[in-house]
């Protein structure tokens, strides 16, 4: 409270084991309590992966230690982090957990943003217009426009000694891909083309498939990226064909894992990984490509 921050957080491995009660626990300065867990067997195959961890040291440590079904039941919030290829649904199951923390602390929160509650969508239909230097009158050139999404996304040079001290505003935040006011389309252009490159070279089976797809589709008629109109610069052939095969998939995982639905990099991986497996591909020769978080 001193420092005026909204949230703490204290990391206590034995927090149950500490305060086996209740009253014990509520009598903590503590709001609410997070639990990261998962699954019994991923538990144990992450431990024993640790240097020196033996089975006979784990079941010991774990006989001294509450259930994971008990530290679930006591929790306010659980993480659930059994996916072991990417750690995007536990990032959104933490930012659900920030949401609820953020409706039950409002006060807190908007003192800390330094900004008044009627002012984030408390009924008030317009907050104040925020001014921007330099002028936004035309489109900004590269160096310009690094040197200022850096002050407002990262707290650049005077901005980050305002934001830290908690007594600015967040002035603008900018939605642009369609090179309004940021040079966006030719860095997705770049990327677009590697990631092309990449497949051809890397994953053949799956180019090759995707190429007679689009062939396929040229001759029934269908639409494919060879069209003029195709402002994402695929190209034609199995370029045009990943393109719709992504969107295809990306659209699957979304609907069948909603907790990817925020990450488009891990939806672009997962749908690359999936297309290479379905066209007998090997993705181990691709997959130190395709940016997996550590």
């Amino acid at each position: 409270a001193a420092a005026r921050e909204w949230l703490v957080v204290f990391d206590v491995p034995l927090l149950f084991e500490t305060c086996p009660d209740e009253e014990k626990l509520r009598a903590l300065p503590c709001d609410a309590v997070l639990v990261v867990s998962a699954p019994a067997d991923v538990q144990r195959a992450r431990c024993l992966a640790r240097p020196g961890m033996t089975a006979e040291k784990l079941d010991a440590i774990l006989g001294r230690q509450v259930t994971d079904e008990e530290r679930r039941r006591r929790a306010t919030f659980v993480v659930d982090t059994s996916d072991e290829s990417t750690l995007s649904p536990a990032r959104a199951q933490l930012s659900k957990c920030l949401d609820a923390l953020v409706a039950r602390n409002k006060d807190a929160f908007h003192a800390w943003l330094g900004r008044s509650p009627r002012f984030m969508g408390d009924g008030v239909d317009e907050a104040p217009k925020p001014t921007l230097s330099p002028p936004l009158s035309q489109p900004l050139g590269n160096k310009e426009a690094a040197t200022v999404s850096e002050a407002v996304a990262f707290g650049a040079g005077p901005a980050k000694n305002c934001l830290m001290a908690g007594s600015s505003r967040i002035r603008c935040v900018t939605l642009d891909l369609d090179d309004t006011v940021w040079p966006t389309l030719p860095p997705l252009v770049a990327a677009s083309s590697v990631l092309r490159d990449l497949v051809m070279e890397r994953l053949p089976r799956t180019a090759a498939a995707l190429a007679a797809q689009s062939a396929a589709d040229a001759r029934a008629g269908l639409p494919t990226s060879e069209d003029s109109r195709d402002s994402i610069g695929l190209g034609p052939g199995a370029a045009g064909a990943l393109r719709k095969a992504l969107r295809r998939r990306m659209g699957l995982f979304t609907a069948t894992k909603p907790l990817l639905a925020h990450d488009l990099t891990e939806l672009r991986r997962a749908s690359l990984v999936d297309l290479a497996k379905e066209h007998g591909d090997d993705v181990r020769e691709f997959q130190c490509f395709l940016f997996k978080p550590p």
